[in-house]
């Protein structure tokens, strides 16, 4: 099994959040190989996806959760899963938390 390591420094993110959900999606998404997203890791400076072959297509989000406080990210969880998203991580940013969430795609042959 080939792994792949998607990283983004946490600059970046902070920036540009909804580019580089763009771009992991992208990653992801490419033919004949598509990869999903198994882990997400926050160093100091950085961010890094772990991405495995998959046979199943998914789209990233990457979205504020709405407070900082565990009740607040909780209901924003249920809130996801209620709109058929996995929550895959946290990500801590200066002014917020992102989360990362994944919904698989349907595909209609």
């Amino acid at each position: 099994m080939m792994v792949k390591i998607c990283q983004f420094s946490i600059s970046e993110i902070a920036y540009d959040y909804e580019h580089v959900q763009e771009m992991l999606n992208k990653a992801c998404g490419r033919t004949p190989q598509k990869y999903r997203v198994v882990g997400v890791c926050q160093t100091r400076e950085g961010i890094l996806f772990n991405l495995v072959p998959t046979e199943v297509k998914a789209t990233y989000i990457l979205a504020p959760f709405s407070g900082e406080t565990e009740e607040e990210i909780s209901a924003d969880i249920r809130s996801r899963y209620q709109g058929k998203y996995q929550t895959l991580g946290l990500i801590r940013l200066p002014e917020l938390f992102l989360g990362v969430f994944s919904k698989e795609i349907e595909l209609y042959v």
